[in-house]
Parts: C-alpha cells; structure tokens; sequence
C-alpha cells in the first residue's frame, strides 16, 4: 500500500508524516493482537512530494502523477502549507487531484481542506480579522448522520464517520488566518457537509462583510466531507502536539481507505495496490527524500572546521533509585539541583545545563547536557548574515572577537549543510550492549539548542526586511 503525502512547503509535515506512521502502526498492531489484521496493509510506503513537484503542462509529467496514483496510491492526504487557495501558484496540483481522482479516500488537513471547500463551488475564501496561530480551541462535532453518504452503490450500514469515537467536543489547536464560508446563494446547496464547526465567542474575530451570514451564527467550519465522495477535510491541526484525537482522526480515515478501496478498488479501474518499497518501477526524483543531518560527507569537505576532532569515552550509572527518592522522580527537580550545586562550587551565578526532551518518544528520555565553559563549541548564525558562521567557545565572551568566522560561500554551503559536516565530523554513537533499557536510548551525541523559524530552507531571504543583528541560531556542540 502507498500513501501520497502533499506537502505545500509547510514546516508541520513531517510532523504530520510522524503522525501517520505512528497511528497506522498502532492501529494496524491492535488488529493484529485482535485478530482482525489484513496482511497487504503490513507493508506501506508514504510517498512525499511537493504541490509543484509535478508540471501539469509538461506531458510526461501529468502522466507520471496520474499513473503513480492509479497504481500505487490507495489515499491522498493533502498537508498544510502556507498560501490562498484561491491563487494556482500556492495550490499547485491539488486543484487536479480533487477534480480527476473522486474515487480515492482523500483527506485534506488546513490549506487542504481550504482547497476542498473552495473546489466544492459552495464556499467562499475570507480572512479572519485576527489571525489565529497555535491556538487551542474547542472543536465541535456535528450530528454524524450523514457520515455515510459516500456512494449510493455501499449501503450505509459501513462507517464511514471520520469523528468515529470522538467526544461531542475536544480540544485542538488552530494556526490559519484564512477561513471558508457558505456562499449565501449556495445555502441550499449540499455539494460539502459539514461535520465540525468552532464556535465563536462573544468577541468578533470576523472581518465585517454586509453578505457575510457568518457573524450571525458565529460558526466557523472546521471539517467537512464531500457529498458521495470518500474526501474529506479538517481546518485544525491533528499533528499538533496540543491537539486531542490526532491519532484517532488518522486512524478512522485509515479505516475508511480500507474498507472504500476493498469494495470499490476493482469497480472503478484502478488496480491493485503495488508494494513500492523496493519497486523502482515507481521511485521517482519527484519523491522528497529527506537527508538526515550527519549524513556522510566527503571527508576533504570538512577541511573548513579548523579544529582538533576529539576521542570520546563515555560510561552510565542508573541513577533512577536516586532521582524517585531524592528528587521525586522528576528531572526538572535534578536540574535544579545540579544548577545549585555548581552555583555553590563556583560561587557564581550560572545556568550551565540545558533540558531536552527526546523527539523520538516524547516524555519517556529527558536529556541533559552539561557545557564546558572555554570549551565547548558554539555555533552561532544569523540570516541577516547569511553567508557567515560563527564558531566560539561555551562562555569565552573575552575571546568573542577571535573566534572563527567562517564564509559559507567558500564551500559553497548553506547552514543547514554546514551543521551536516560538522555532525559528522563528531559523530558519536555509543553501543550499550549490557542493558537492555540503554540500548534503545536515542541519544547519540549531537547539537542542542535554539533555531528561529527564520531559517526555514524554504523561506526567500531577498524578501525579508532587516530586523536586528542578533542571531536566529544558537546552538551547543
């Protein structure tokens, strides 16, 4: 099976992949343990590209999205992404498959649900007067008996309900500044059914509109589906980490890709699905393919970092007997202890530790880093000076002037590939054969600290306007 994942160069998708993968793997491992697993969903691909990756007016091109998705594809989900859905430039090939692939499960999340009610021809595209940006708000379901709707050829005792087990209301969070409203000659139409709605408070968040009959009810909507159609879409964000019922949403849609593509596959002349993962038949340039930041470099590229490469040793003590009863169990508690400690040795105030909490299970490894003042690195960068890096020592603010400064364009590199030579260069991983709970620790040496939206790789830096001359990245090796 394959997923294709669209993504509209927006910073939160691969949060969303993330949230994918691990839904469908929890689900598909309770049918499983239930007994209730089909084998040709064990293996799945989900297959990442870009809005523009396709050219719709080079022929090769359409026909290669359009066999991919006829062969390979089993459901779309169209990700977030900044822009109007109302201008082709930000869209791209969405607007196509909405109008050419009715018989695949899609679901559309932000600028795709956008895109989907905008392409149903009864909403219009407005702007909220205030913007509302990584905000929780309640999220409303709607009466869900016109769930099933999809085809008048299934009876409506299969569910199709995307809110399947959800509360009448749950918390989720918000981050777009467009939203759609009922055209008012179209409010007898039924093209887009909506399943969700926000309700506004007593405050007016809506842009004035003498045709607008949004202020009157002070609904704004938040999912949709589309009439005898297996599309449907959300205005909030699942792969939020504040949002409530993100896997659950993934996994009804997952439950209706399914059921839909087992009973209607074959009927409507697409072809079984193809197991992709080492088809190459079906890899294509036009695939995001990520890098990981260490990837390997030539070693001659890491000629620019003008320092000694350091030897490691590393050892472990289990400290969980001492961390329950000395600091009730929770690190935040050690960190202040650990910052005491070093204030009374070195009679100073200081805050050398920092506190992360690991991506790879969040909640379950806390890792704290101790920096070593005069010696370990920092590296330091600004997209107000793009083209330079600075490389100084943790606390050596003396030192500050003879620091290295480093001009990316004499490598012919941006900061994102100046991090992935320095990270492989230092690249440290230790194997903890002897116990079994270390072993899958994902700590593997590394950079901790802070990077600004601003270094976005996607962003035009020739379209932003000089702010100040602090730094958007500030990290600790």
């Amino acid at each position: 099976m394959a997923i294709l994942l669209i993504d509209s160069y927006d910073s939160f998708t691969f949060n969303l992949k993330n949230l994918i993968q691990d839904s469908i793997k929890e689900l598909e491992e309770n049918n499983k343990e239930n007994s209730i697993s089909n084998d040709s969903y064990k293996n799945y691909e989900i297959i990442t590209i870009h809005n523009d990756s396709y050219d719709l007016n080079n022929k090769n091109d359409l026909n290669d999205l359009n066999d991919l998705i006829i062969n390979q594809i089993d459901c779309i989900i169209i990700g977030p992404g900044p822009g109007n859905p109302t201008f082709p430039s930000d869209i791209g090939i969405i607007p196509h498959i909405l109008s050419n692939f009715n018989t695949v499960p899609i679901l559309g999340i932000c600028l795709g649900f956008q895109c989907m009610s905008y392409k149903s021809g009864d909403y219009d595209i407005k702007y909220l007067k205030n913007p509302v940006h990584g905000q929780i708000h309640k999220i409303k379901v709607e009466n869900t008996n016109n769930f099933n709707t999809i085809n008048k050829d299934i009876t409506n005792s299969i569910d199709y309900n995307l809110f399947k087990d959800f509360p009448d209301q749950f918390d989720s969070v918000r981050y777009h500044s467009i939203y759609v409203e009922k055209k008012s000659d179209r409010l007898d139409s039924n093209n887009l059914i909506p399943l969700a709605y926000y309700i506004e408070s007593d405050s007016d968040l809506i842009v004035k509109n003498e045709n607008s009959n949004l202020n009157d009810n002070k609904k704004i909507l938040m999912a949709c589906k589309l009439n005898n159609l297996p599309h449907y879409g959300v205005q909030y964000h699942p792969e939020s980490i504040c949002s409530k019922n993100g896997k659950l949403l993934i996994k009804n849609f997952w439950e209706i890709t399914k059921t839909f593509n087992s009973l209607n596959r074959f009927k409507y002349g697409y072809k079984t699905s193809i197991d992709v993962s080492n088809n190459s038949k079906f890899i294509s340039s036009h695939f995001i393919k990520p890098l990981p930041l260490n990837y390997d470099i030539d070693s001659n590229k890491n000629s620019f970092i003008n320092i000694e490469k350091k030897n490691f040793n590393y050892n472990f003590i289990d400290i969980s007997d001492t961390l329950n009863k000395n600091f009730n169990n929770n690190v935040i508690n050690l960190c202040d202890y650990l910052n005491q400690k070093m204030n009374n040795d070195e009679n100073e105030i200081i805050n050398d530790f920092v506190l992360l909490n690991s991506s790879s299970v969040p909640g379950r490894w806390s890792i704290i880093g101790l920096p070593t003042k005069n010696e370990s690195d920092v590296i330091t960068h600004s997209t107000e000076d793009l083209n330079t890096v600075r490389l100084n020592k943790w606390k050596s603010l003396e030192n500050y002037e003879k620091n290295l400064n480093i001009d990316l364009t004499k490598f012919d590199c941006s900061i994102w590939k100046f991090i992935s030579y320095y990270l492989n260069f230092y690249k440290f991983g230790p194997i903890i054969e002897n116990n079994e709970i270390l072993k899958n620790c994902p700590f593997v040496g590394g950079l901790v600290g802070f990077i600004s939206y601003e270094e976005g790789q996607f962003l035009n830096y020739n379209k932003m306007n000089k702010l100040t001359a602090t730094t958007n990245i500030h990290i600790l090796g």
